[in-house]
């Protein structure tokens, strides 16, 4: 029995430096290189460790294998041989198996040893490994490094080969590690869905990102609806633009928004108002008009509002007519998504009905309602003279629409709800059915 108990610890010894190698590997191939950087950072030499065996795989998964190899062999010398005898002879004492004693006993060992093997050589170490990757890779990093240094020509020579072999394969095997944005949204939703993230934070951080695939057309506030004070028309009737509006500064325009002349700010003439100066848009110093096209990219309005004295960028089209106004509202309500700041341009959010179809106001991006409908082309593109869904409305119809006006485009049907003047202000969008096509 002393040998069978010898034998037995052995193999459990042999099965354990089998898990502990098995965790090892699986604890550096899935530990996160960012938190193992963390941790090198407070002084954690063995995070330091494990980052340079994760930079050479080649040279640790050598390592591995070859301890791995090692401890087969040290269990196929062994193999249970005492275990197998004893259980032979335990047998040959019961009748009904004493026949069978033979074949039974050698294959109760061997599955008994491969029931252990899979259990302790391999399940338990690589659940733990995948429990917390980092913390075991930090650990094992400087004992398998220095093992790999015990190894070295057995490792050398496998990796040469190895990388021989993945070479005539045409496998690339060292590639920057490059994250995606895909990837990191995925990361947001899955932080999300286990609580780490609020649905707030998780709207914010999409949106942000976002933010850099759009242009300055997306966001500004539309021609239709900028505020404009105009140097021909009384005092009294700009007095009351800038009182029936929210905003604090407005371009000075002499006739339309095309001839503009300046910006200026309400806090400016108020101040002049109190101390008894003069308020004539005419003579007044105004600030100087800052363009920007309205076909850069958002990421653009960041570097345009860190100019000093920066007030209202106008977003002009390629002729140089203006197609609207930029505000830090604009810009906040687009980084901020549904979260409309104080609840301004709530209208313009689509509203899907029941059957289907879509409410949509004739302001909306033409790029947001092509993508949210399916369009994959439209008149002369995209971007061609029209911004908004009611700009390609109107070029679909050829003329200026009047309330219950229908167009067709692509697999949808379009109606004019509601008109602002000449302006679509409603668009219901119907899905038409597909035709069946004849047998």
């Amino acid at each position: 029995m002393p040998a069978v108990a010898t034998e037995l610890l052995l193999i459990l010894a042999i099965l354990t430096l089998n898990g502990l190698l098995a965790m090892s590997e699986l604890a550096v191939i899935s530990a996160r290189k960012l938190r193992l950087q963390q941790r090198a950072q407070t002084g954690d030499a063995g995070a330091t460790a494990a980052l340079k065996l994760a930079d050479e795989p080649s040279r640790f998964l050598s390592t591995v294998q070859i301890g791995i190899t090692g401890v087969g062999i040290l269990a196929g010398a062994f193999g249970g041989a005492t275990l197998t005898e004893e259980l032979d002879a335990l047998l040959g004492a019961i009748p009904i198996f004493a026949p069978y004693r033979e074949p039974l006993s050698f294959g109760l060992v061997v599955l008994g040893i491969t029931y252990l093997s899979l259990i302790i050589g391999e399940l338990v170490p690589k659940r733990v490994a995948l429990a917390s990757p980092e913390r075991i890779a930090a650990r094992i990093a400087r004992p398998m490094d220095l093992l790999s240094r015990l190894a070295a020509p057995a490792v050398w020579l496998l990796g040469v080969s190895s990388e021989a072999v993945l070479h005539l394969l045409g496998v690339r095997t060292r590639s920057e590690e490059h994250v995606s944005e895909d990837e990191i949204k995925l990361l947001i939703h899955q932080g999300a869905h286990s609580g780490a993230f609020d649905p707030v934070e998780q709207e914010l951080m999409e949106s942000a990102l976002d933010f850099g695939d759009q242009q300055i057309s997306a966001l500004m506030t539309p021609r239709p609806r900028v505020v404009w004070l105009d140097v021909e028309d009384p005092p009294e009737e700009n007095w009351r633009k800038i009182a029936a509006s929210a905003h604090t500064c407005f371009p000075v325009c002499a006739g339309d928004l095309d001839t503009v002349l300046g910006i200026v700010s309400v806090k400016e003439l108020w101040r002049r108002l109190v101390e008894g100066e003069a308020t004539n848009l005419r003579t007044i110093p105004l600030a100087p008009p800052v363009y920007v096209l309205d076909r850069q990219p958002a990421l653009k309005l960041f570097e345009v509002f860190q100019t000093p004295g920066m007030q209202l960028p106008l977003a002009v089209n390629e002729r140089g007519n203006v197609e609207g106004v930029v505000t830090l509202g604009d810009l906040i309500e687009a980084l901020v998504g549904d979260a409309a700041l104080f609840g301004m341009r709530r209208e313009l959010r689509p509203v899907q009905r029941p059957d289907g179809s879509w409410l949509l106001d004739g302001l909306l991006p033409i790029e947001d309602e092509t993508e949210r409908l399916g369009i994959a082309e439209t008149p002369r593109g995209n971007r061609g003279h029209y911004q908004s869904l009611g700009g390609l409305v109107f070029a679909l119809m050829g003329k200026v629409p009047t309330t219950g006006d229908t167009v067709e485009w692509a697999s949808w049907r379009f109606e004019v709800i509601d008109m602002d003047g000449k302006r679509i202000e409603k668009i219901l969008a119907t899905q038409r059915p597909t035709p069946i096509e004849p047998a």
